[in-house]
């Protein structure tokens, strides 16, 4: 099977929801030689676009999409030590957040996993791990009390 035919399978997983099947299939891609940044871009991410544009369109609910992400999760798991290359440079540091009781956390649960640094790399950042739905922060970092808040 080429390179495209995997991604668009995995796009598809993401999807139909299949979590028990895009652990192994993010394996598959890997062991075909496909880059881990054109994995996430091309197949897990993608699937989460068409998800996007279907819940936009209301062909999907809420339910489904959170499912998708659940396993797009469980994908970029298996994809995770393999998405920087060694080679990779710090360029700087990047905040990510949400309001602090916001439950609309997925873009930067998203985002995150391509701005980590490399393995190999030092970092000073709290990042933080995906998390499932019950129990995602809502920010990588402490929020700021009302009391210690600038006025």
């Amino acid at each position: 099977m080429d390179h495209a035919k995997r991604l668009d399978l995995l796009s598809q997983i993401v999807l139909n929801m299949d979590v028990a099947v895009v652990g192994p299939a993010v394996e598959e891609c890997l062991a075909a030689g496909i880059p881990a940044s054109r994995i996430l871009a091309d197949g897990l991410s993608a699937g989460m676009r068409i998800v996007g544009e279907k819940f936009k369109s209301g062909e999907i609910y809420m339910p489904e999409v959170l499912v998708s992400c659940d396993v797009y999760y469980r994908g970029l798991e298996t994809l995770r030590p393999h998405i920087r290359d060694a080679g990779a440079q710090r360029k700087g540091k990047l905040i990510l957040g949400t309001i602090h009781g916001d439950i609309h956390t997925v873009g930067k649960d998203v985002a995150i996993p391509s701005s980590r640094p490399p393995a190999t790399m030092s970092s000073t950042s709290a990042w933080t791990s995906p998390t499932p739905a019950s129990s995602r922060p809502s920010a990588s970092t402490t929020p700021i009390s009302s009391a210690s808040a600038p006025t």
